[in-house]
C-alpha cells in the first residue's frame, strides 16, 4: 500500500443532506463539527446545557436546532450521525 502515513485514521465519504446528525455539546468544537455538517446539507441538532455565541448565531440564522439540557440516551434514536 500507500509508503506515506498520513494519520491513523480512515478517511470516508458520508451523504449527509437531509439527514439528522446529532451533536452532543455547545462550544467550540461542536461549533465546527456544526459547520463542516452544514456544509453537507445535513440537518443539525445541538443537546446541551449551554450554547457558545458562535452556535446562538447558527440557531438564530435557524441553521441548527437545540434543546437546552443534558444528553440522555434516548436523544440518540432518530440520528443518522452523532459526534460527542
Amino acid at each position: 500500500m500507500n509508503d506515506i502515513k498520513i494519520n491513523n485514521g480512515m478517511h470516508i465519504n458520508l451523504f449527509l443532506e437531509n439527514k439528522k446528525c446529532v451533536i452532543i455539546g455547545g462550544g467550540k468544537v461542536a461549533f465546527h463539527k456544526a459547520e463542516l455538517l452544514l456544509e453537507a446539507q445535513a440537518n443539525v441538532h445541538i443537546i446541551s446545557p449551554d450554547l457558545s455565541p458562535e452556535m446562538k448565531r447558527l440557531l438564530d440564522l435557524k441553521l441548527i436546532t437545540f434543546q437546552k439540557k443534558a444528553f440522555e440516551k434516548e436523544d440518540l434514536d432518530s440520528a443518522f450521525l452523532v459526534y460527542a
